[in-house]
């Protein structure tokens, strides 16, 4: 049983901090029974306008809600304590987030994503930290096993600007294996079955691409093309997701846009820049709702040589738009 598991939230926010206590909890259960599974962590700021100092977060309700917030803290505070969490909001600091979705994708890529989240919340939500505070940061990624990095701003930033233009506009918004997205803090057993479902083998039915789909699909294929011959990175890459996987002809595997971005900028000025490419979709199939199975031929030329490559792309549709998750060079004419 295998699935992924996209988790939108920012820290703040006390149902984002529930529903990852109850998705832990089915987590537990789902993995305790043979299951596999990996939470991908989507950025989202309520107060993008939020300093780095911040302030008291009861000043902040107390301008949200009028009057005094001792109730509702005190509310929440006892509902917490139902989800065996512990609050204490009365000197919480409420700041930018940026840095502390910053460094979860720096966890994410040591595979310690799960273990900086849940102690950012903690940090936030128990302890009353500055979770904008570099400093504050440094100690608690050592505390998550995460070695510190400055690197992934603009990562970020892209990031925050995609899960935003997709229409997101509260947090958490819950994603289980491609499915339509889920929002709030649902009970755990209603994770648990999302789990399970998502996990379930389901049959393989390869149905042709038509239509609209097939148009976006050849868009990507279009944008390759003329990246490539117009030597220009950024629309050679546009149709790839943040998180695509792409093996290119040397057998050299690419993951991450950034570092795709960088690949083909040095590429495209250095060994290519007298070549020109055609590539032809040679079909498509779609062996799941969102999902679909191109394959391509690519016809390159330069000044002393000729040859044609073929590739596999898998293409997912996040938001009502068509991205290239993975692609697979084979270098096989």
């Amino acid at each position: 049983m295998n699935t992924t598991v996209e988790f939108t939230l920012d820290i703040p926010c006390v149902w984002s901090y529930f529903a990852f206590a109850r998705l832990r909890r089915a987590l537990d259960r789902f993995r305790a029974d043979g299951g596999r599974t990996q939470i991908v962590f989507r950025p989202y700021q309520l107060s993008p306008e939020a300093t780095a100092a911040g302030e008291l977060k009861t000043e902040v309700l107390r301008r949200a809600f009028g009057g005094d917030p001792a109730d509702a803290v005190a509310e929440i505070t006892a509902r917490a304590a139902e989800e065996g969490l512990e609050f204490r909001h009365e000197r919480a600091i409420f700041s930018n987030t940026f840095e502390a979705h910053r460094l979860i994708g720096v966890a994410a890529a040591q595979g310690r994503a799960e273990e900086m989240v849940e102690r950012l919340f903690r940090a936030h939500h128990t302890d009353e930290l500055n979770i904008a505070d570099v400093e504050v940061l440094k100690g608690l990624a050592a505390e998550a096993g995460v070695e510190w990095s400055d690197e992934g701003a603009d990562a970020t930033r892209r990031e925050l600007d995609r899960v935003r233009g997709s229409g997101v506009r509260g947090v958490p918004v819950l994603r289980f294996g491609g499915r339509p997205q889920v929002s709030g803090a649902l009970p755990e057993e209603e994770f648990l079955a999302a789990l399970r479902e998502s996990a379930a083998p389901r049959p393989a039915v390869h149905t042709p691409v038509d239509g609209a789909d097939l148009a976006a699909l050849r868009r990507l294929v279009t944008d390759i093309e003329d990246g490539f011959n117009g030597k220009r990175a950024a629309i050679l890459d546009r149709p790839f997701a943040a998180d695509a996987v792409v093996v290119v002809p040397d057998g050299t595997m690419i993951r991450g846009w950034d570092d795709l971005f960088a690949y083909h900028t040095a590429r495209l000025a250095g060994p290519v820049a007298d070549w020109r490419t055609r590539v032809t979709l040679l079909d498509a199939v779609s062996p799941s709702p969102g999902t679909a199975v191109l394959h391509l031929r690519q016809e390159t030329t330069g000044p002393d040589l000729a040859f044609a490559n073929h590739g596999t792309v898998v293409a997912v549709r996040r938001d009502g738009a068509w991205w290239i998750g993975a692609l697979q060079n084979t270098n096989v004419a």
